[in-house]
């Protein structure tokens, strides 16, 4: 049961909002920053962000608004369901429900834990929806890899930061949101020992950032980027972003996650429009299908410790799911091989052979 003290209140909404966002950068659990925390949960958003999601022209409230809107002063589990319901209804993805399903989650248990409101949210079953078409992704092979950067006009700035980002996810398995966070004072060539580094946080394994030694041809691509960007006149501090928006009057403005997401997605599409991969498997491919493909192969060549002290991973469950993509699809290879020639083959004008008797 939700307790007695109401909840939706603005003083007490955003007071419980910002102490659960310290909490969790105490914690240093935000990897993509408070930004999108504050947009599922605050009670009134900035006037240029928008009061609700916007996606193309269609809107959806936001979880406040929708309690608001529904006269709903004591929230609990049968409200917060009813809220994913509702985001189905608006046509949601799978892949947003689940991220806020989680945040939401998370905040309600907060909320009990520190004794603010007692509420049976966090007794709250992960949301599946059912019926739906859900894919698994696919991860990135090393043909792919570099197919994938093949296509990338390296002569720009542009191209020479898109390569390396997507070095650094392949070659290194670095979540996208660990990569946009870098500094340019986080990247580092050693001339001693001739090779480099960064000063990243690995995420879920270690909370706190760490030099970490990256392959030289992703140090290469970044240094490539870098000299490509004082050519065209941008002067980058120590302080600034790694990785930079190429968007006019945001030269020191970092990527962000989505952004990065849609300029992978990208290139994805272009190799499609080459032949090199089937529109089919678009939808299995995504910014994420690249550190997935660094802890494939990684986790082929190297034992399970060893992959999971380099990808991050501190989850034996969470390799058992890499375990079992690469197992699915050398089972599925094995079939496709025992039923190839099962039928008759076909002949020259598209007949198929007849069966003898």
């Amino acid at each position: 049961m939700a307790g007695d003290r109401r909840l939706l209140t603005p003083d007490m909404w955003r007071n419980c909002v910002d102490d659960y966002i310290e909490h969790k950068l105490e914690l240093q659990h935000l990897e993509n920053g408070e930004r999108d925390y504050r947009r599922v949960l605050v009670d009134q958003l900035p006037a240029r962000w928008g009061g609700y999601f916007v996606i193309g022209n269609k809107t959806r409230l936001r979880l406040y608004d929708w309690l608001k809107e529904n006269d709903i002063q004591n929230p609990d589990k049968k409200d917060i369901r009813q809220y994913f319901r509702y985001l189905k209804e608006q046509n949601a993805s799978m892949s947003t429900i689940r991220k806020l399903f989680y945040i939401i989650r998370d905040f309600f248990r907060f909320l009990d834990s520190e004794g603010i409101y007692k509420n049976s949210v966090k007794e709250l079953e992960s949301y599946k929806i059912r019926g739906e078409d859900v894919h698994k992704r696919e991860y990135v092979t090393v043909e792919l890899f570099r197919e994938l950067i093949r296509g990338i006009d390296t002569a720009t700035a542009k191209g020479a930061r898109d390569v390396a980002i997507i070095a650094l996810a392949f070659m290194r398995g670095l979540r996208i949101g660990s990569i946009v966070a870098l500094q340019v004072k986080d990247f580092v060539y050693n001339m001693t020992d001739d090779y480099y580094q960064i000063f990243v946080t690995v995420k879920k394994m270690r909370n706190e950032p760490e030099w970490m030694r990256i392959p030289k041809p992703a140090g290469a691509a970044i240094q490539k980027y870098l000299d490509l960007l004082q050519m065209d006149g941008i002067e980058l501090k120590a302080h600034h972003p790694l990785f930079v928006s190429f968007k006019p009057g945001y030269k020191t403005k970092a990527l962000n996650v989505s952004t990065v997401s849609h300029i992978v997605k990208g290139y994805y599409r272009a190799l499609a429009a080459r032949g090199i991969i089937d529109d089919s498997q678009l939808h299995l491919l995504c910014a994420h299908s690249l550190r997935h493909g660094f802890v494939s192969e990684v986790r082929r060549k190297k034992g399970q410790r060893e992959t999971m002290e380099l990808s991050g991973h501190k989850s034996v469950e969470t390799m058992e799911r890499y375990n079992r993509t690469e197992k699915r699809k050398i089972l599925e290879r094995e079939i496709d091989d025992l039923f190839t020639n099962i039928l008759p083959s076909t002949g020259e004008n598209g007949e198929k052979s007849k069966l003898s008797d």
